[in-house]
C-alpha cells in the first residue's frame, strides 16, 4: 500500500520519474546543503539541514507529499528480506520475524538519505522501539469523514 501511494501510478524509481537530480525538488534528502557526512548524496541543494516542515516540496501525481526523503517513514509489516519471493507481489503480509527480532518495514528515505535509498520500492527496516531523528510515520485523515466546516 505504501508502495503504491508513493507511485501515485507511474512506473518510474521516483514518483517525479527516473532522475536523482530533480530530487531537491521533490523531497527533503541526503545533498550538499550541510549533509556532507551522510555518505552517498544528490548532487543538489533542498535548503535544509534537518527535517523539513510538511508540505514544502512538489507533491506527487495524487497530492501526497514527502512520500520520499524527509524522514523514513514507520510500515506495519514485519521486515523481511525475501518478502516479495515468499508472498504475492501485491501487498504482501510477511510476519515471520528474521532472526529473531522483531523488525519493522520503514519506507521512503530520509533527509540524510542518498539516491539509491530515496525511491518507491527501498525497503528497510528497523526495531519498534527504536528512536531516531530520522524516523517518523504518517497521519493521514479522510476529508469527507470530517463533519462540519473547515475553515
Amino acid at each position: 500500500e505504501w508502495e503504491y501511494a508513493c507511485r501515485a501510478k507511474t512506473k518510474t524509481v521516483r514518483y517525479w520519474g527516473d532522475s536523482e537530480s530533480d530530487a531537491c525538488d521533490f523531497a527533503n534528502i541526503g545533498d550538499t546543503f550541510g549533509n556532507s557526512g551522510v555518505g552517498d548524496i544528490h548532487l543538489c541543494q533542498d535548503g535544509y539541514f534537518e527535517a523539513a516542515p510538511v508540505g514544502g516540496f512538489i507533491s506527487n501525481a495524487w497530492g501526497l507529499y514527502d512520500m520520499l526523503g524527509n524522514v523514513w517513514e514507520w510500515c506495519l509489516d514485519v521486515y523481511g528480506k525475501d518478502a516479495y519471493k515468499r508472498h504475492k507481489k501485491r501487498n504482501p503480509l510477511y510476519k515471520r520475524m528474521e532472526i529473531g527480532i522483531d523488525l519493522r518495514v520503514i519506507r521512503g528515505g530520509s533527509w540524510q538519505s542518498g539516491p539509491e535509498t530515496v525511491r518507491c520500492a527501498k525497503r528497510s527496516y528497523s526495531p519498534p522501539q527504536n528512536t531516531y531523528e530520522v524516523l517518523g510515520f504518517r497521519l493521514v485523515m479522510d476529508p469527507n469523514s470530517i463533519r462540519g466546516t473547515i475553515q
